[in-house]
């Protein structure tokens, strides 16, 4: 039966992918997917202990094979060698080539059962050898970032940051502005609602006690802190645990910001 549904498999990226020959090594072993390039032709290689891993099945199989595709065509960022990165190729297989194969309703039937198959063979990899190369992770990224890069192919997202994609944009500290009962905050992206209004995420020195966080009604970008500061004295505000909705937390070298108290006792709109 493996050797039914790989042969099928590959009767269906032929026809999207000509330029490449297709092969099942089925006495190979070692479960892996290879891409390599000799005497001029490119070779996508699938081994037979893949093809007849217990939880594997037909869709699986497919973006695992989908993979070796995207080692070719993928996007970047590419390994010093010229080949697609392993995330990005991961991400390729999932957000592009899935999309392809698969149309309408039988892209979700098809492309959800795949990532739970492919994860549930990454799980069995031991953390021992589960955690990548730091020092590349293009070609070696950890198997948790390589689950990211499926994901987020599925749903539409970016190349994680983790597998060589752009990094996520954090949340700076653009200023603080005294107002009568407290001190207006100014970000550079939006922090999600339910940390934004949470007291214990602003600290101040001198301490004061934060007496309520309120979002700006027409930019959500600001937010106003209600606290009894003494007038005419200098504070320096520090924000924590904020993130925003691209998942970004708070930039470190961005993360304070000083301001002179104002007097009265109105409270932020």
């Amino acid at each position: 039966m493996p050797k039914s549904e790989i042969d099928n498999i590959f009767h269906i990226l032929r026809g999207f992918y000509p330029e490449f020959d297709y092969y099942l090594d089925w006495y190979r072993m070692e479960p892996n997917v290879y891409a390599f390039e000799e005497y001029g032709q490119k070779f996508v290689v699938v081994s037979g202990g893949l093809a007849r891993m217990i939880g594997l099945s037909y869709e699986g199989l497919m973006m695992a094979v989908a993979h070796g595709v995207s080692r070719f065509i993928g996007l970047p960022p590419t390994t010093p060698t010229g080949w697609v990165g392993t995330g990005a190729a991961d991400y390729f297989a999932f957000g592009v080539i899935s999309r392809g194969i698969w149309y309408g309703n039988s892209w979700i039937n098809s492309a959800m059962p795949a990532f739970t198959q492919i994860k549930s063979i990454m799980d069995l990899i031991s953390p021992a050898n589960a955690g990548g190369d730091p020092n590349d992770p293009v070609e070696y990224p950890s198997i948790a970032c390589r689950v990211s890069a499926m994901s987020s192919g599925l749903a539409g997202g970016a190349l994680p940051e983790c597998c060589g994609g752009p990094p996520v944009p954090l949340i700076g500290l653009l200023s603080a502005a005294a107002e009568p009962g407290g001190v207006a905050l100014t970000f550079t992206y939006a922090p999600v609602a339910n940390e934004a209004v949470n007291v214990a995420n602003y600290a101040t020195d001198p301490t004061v006690g934060i007496k309520a966080a309120v979002i700006d009604k027409t930019q959500n970008f600001i937010v106003h802190l209600e606290a009894d500061f003494t007038a005419g004295e200098s504070y320096k505000v520090t924000v924590s645990n904020l993130h925003n909705i691209f998942g970004g937390g708070v930039d470190p070298k961005a993360n304070s910001a000083t301001f002179t108290a104002e007097g009265g006792d109105a409270k932020p709109a």
